[in-house]
């Protein structure tokens, strides 16, 4: 009976695991935002939601269920479950229409029904209620879901207009992080499956944020967490700057602030994004436009880096720019609006290459149309660990050499690979982070590797090239007349050449016996070697020899039928099959038959050759022998 129930409990904890990681990867598939728009992501791509009711200025929030069915949403004070209905007890919340994040939902941690709001009231409030909490119970309303009596718990107060979550390295719980007012503190507090921790990490770095009531503006400005729980940006509107800093997702501690620009264009940065991999960072600023700006992390001066994606034409009055990463890893923009607070615009931005630098990002503007409906300065900020990409990198793709592929991502956990080479039997599958295949031919393949990065179960596959060495038409055993010389042609285009004593020349001119090489590096940098012998041939100053047999396998022994020979003028070479149908024939003694008729290779058989030779004193000799083609 032990034994039985092990095998049941391990088994439901996989599916437990299996359904939390799809979880992950749906819960923020529906978005909505502005003025009742909306944008459901299930397909891959985002298609538009006209059946909202919100009519939202700035921050809002919303969730879906592990399928991708919308939960609930809210503007931070009304809460609209998933009929676009009032949730119970869901009117009366701290946030505000005018509060830059004003809103995050969290699920609980090993909760199939439980959520957290967590919110931020805006500038305009000076503060009064800062950070706070309510608590959903979906399993309340007939499925429908209420607000418990858990409302509107107080955490910190004042703060600013920041709020962010993202996940603890484990993989299960949940950090949120916001910024205190009159502060240069960041307080990050630890969502478990116990609850909320009252008790934040408290992280001294950065700016000193605040003022008094005349100076309300700067509580504005967005604050993203990197993909990979690694990163923290903050962009403080009044004070025209743009912090990044680390964040250590396994203790919440924020240290290490560098500053990514300080003298913006315009009235001071107000949103920002990462690209899916982190490398970059996107802020954006408006003035009498709207500009986006992109930063390279991984640059040794990162404000050098700065470049501008795109000015946005102003469409009515000046609002500033939200942008979002969304579960198809690009990132979506707002649009300058027009009326405050519910004229809105009815187009959505896209960066859609995010993790490429400068114009190669591919940034479109008003790209995606809301079917009527309008969006404002912000969409719902959520959980982008989910969204990490997992890649690899590779060096040498020549057929012969065993290819190394390294998984990009440091924090990927259960790396596995499937090299789309099931020729290569057992070898076809790898497990690590770094793996090596050597591909059974050239070719093209799909090489997928599959990780767990953050508790979530990601996939990356490429098509990748397998080249094919370089041909060298020369075979293995050459025949030379003492006094004389033979030269090897080798020439191939693009390619470097090494020979055995060093030379480097497309063809090389030997007189004496003995063992020769020559390495080839095409253009693409395979390489082919092969070693060459030549020996005694017993001749005078006319002679005359064409091999009986040859063996086309592209071994690199006897692959081609070359006539040989010295004091030669020139040649008529002809091979007939046994139905006396010709072949091949050639007048060039370089041009060898290797075995194939219209470009198809002949099966092993026996051929007739016909050899009509001209020495340099036109004396004339004629050939007439079998030609034995080993398969």
């Amino acid at each position: 009976m032990l034994r039985s129930f092990q095998k049941y409990s391990c088994v439901i904890f996989f599916l437990l695991l299996v359904s939390q990681l799809i979880y992950a990867q749906k819960e923020s598939n529906i978005w909505y935002f502005g003025v009742e728009a909306g944008l459901d992501f299930n397909s891959g791509s985002p298609v538009p939601l006209t059946d909202g009711v919100m009519n939202q200025f700035e921050g809002c929030a919303s969730i879906a269920d592990n399928n991708g069915n919308l939960l609930f949403y809210t503007d931070g004070l009304d809460v609209w479950n998933k009929n676009h209905a009032p949730m119970t007890n869901g009117n009366g919340l701290q946030g505000h229409i005018s509060s830059t994040q004003s809103a995050i939902i969290v699920p609980k941690p090993a909760s199939d029904s439980l959520y957290y709001i967590f919110t931020v009231d805006p500038a305009n409030n000076f503060g009064p209620n800062g950070l706070s909490y309510s608590e959903v119970d979906m399993s309340l309303s007939g499925g429908d879901g209420a607000v418990t009596n858990n409302k509107n718990i107080s955490l910190l107060t004042p703060t600013c207009e920041k709020l962010v979550a993202t996940m603890h390295s484990n993989g299960t719980d949940i950090w949120v992080v916001v910024h205190g007012w009159n502060s240069d503190a960041y307080y990050a507090y630890l969502i478990t499956q116990n609850g909320i921790n009252p008790t934040p990490v408290t992280s001294n770095a950065g700016a000193f944020i605040g003022g008094n009531a005349s100076q309300i503006s700067h509580y504005m400005g967005y604050m993203k967490i990197s993909p990979d729980g690694s990163k923290l940006a903050a962009v403080h509107y009044q004070y025209n700057e743009t912090e990044l800093l680390s964040f250590d997702n396994t203790t919440g501690i924020v240290s290490n602030p560098v500053t990514v620009q300080n003298n913006y264009q315009g009235n001071g940065p107000y949103g920002c994004e990462f690209s899916p991999s982190g490398r970059y960072l996107y802020v954006t600023t408006s003035l009498s436009s709207g500009y986006i700006h992109q930063y390279d992390l991984n640059a040794s001066n990162i404000m050098a880096s700065e470049v501008l994606i795109t000015t946005m034409p102003n469409v009515g009055s000046l609002i500033q720019i939200g942008l979002q990463l969304g579960p198809d890893n690009k990132i979506y923009s707002t649009r300058n609006g027009t009326t405050v607070p519910f004229g809105g615009y009815p187009y959505v931005s896209v960066i859609n290459d995010p993790d490429s630098s400068g114009s190669k990002c591919n940034f479109v503007l008003d790209q995606l149309f809301l079917d009527g409906k309008n969006v404002n300065m912000g969409f719902p900020p959520l959980i982008v660990t989910h969204f990490g990409n997992i890649s690899f990198n590779y060096d040498s793709l020549c057929i012969g050499d065993s290819v190394i592929f390294n998984c990009s991502n440091s924090d990927a956990t259960q790396v596995s690979w499937d090299f789309g080479d099931p020729n290569s039997g057992s070898d076809n599958i790898g497990n690590g982070s770094s793996v090596k295949h050597l591909f059974s031919a050239p070719g093209t393949y799909t090489v997928t590797m599959q990780g767990n990065l953050h508790g979530n179960v990601k996939t990356h596959a490429t098509t990748i090239e397998v080249l094919p060495s370089p041909e060298i038409d020369l075979e293995d055993t050459l025949y030379l007349c003492i006094g004389n010389d033979v030269t090897m042609d080798v020439t191939t285009l693009g390619a470097t050449y090494l020979w055995n004593d060093g030379s480097t020349g497309p063809s090389y001119t030997a007189n004496a016996l003995g063992d020769y090489s020559i390495t080839i590096t095409d253009s693409v940098g395979c390489t082919s070697s092969k070693q060459i012998k030549i020996l005694e041939e017993e001749c005078g100053d006319k002679t005359v020899y064409l091999p009986s047999a040859f063996s086309p396998n592209n071994d690199g022994f006897n692959d081609v039928l070359h006539v040989r020979g010295s004091g030669i003028s020139s040649i008529e070479l002809k091979i007939y099959n046994r139905y006396g149908q010709l072949v091949f024939e050639t007048t060039d003694i370089n041009l060898g038959w290797d075995g194939t008729f219209k470009d198809k290779s002949l099966n092993g058989s026996v051929f007739i050759a016909h050899l009509k030779t001209i020495f340099y004193d036109d004396e004339e000799k004629y050939l007439i022998g079998n030609v034995t083609l080993v398969k």
